[in-house]
């Protein structure tokens, strides 16, 4: 039997460089992020780094 699809709608400030999203297997999502531009100074870091990259 087909059931409607569950729609809900989340709405979160972030407050940093870097976001995770993590969602169980069979989802399906749409993710509409709002960025504002210049809003950290330009970096190499990768998200999981805590260092600086070296350069």
């Amino acid at each position: 039997m087909h059931h409607e699809p569950v729609r809900s709608v989340t709405e979160a400030a972030v407050n940093g460089p870097h976001l995770t999203v993590e969602l169980p297997a069979g989802i399906t999502v749409t993710l509409t992020l709002r960025l504002r531009l210049h809003a950290y100074p330009p970096s190499y870091r990768w998200p999981w780094e805590r260092k600086p990259r070296p350069g």
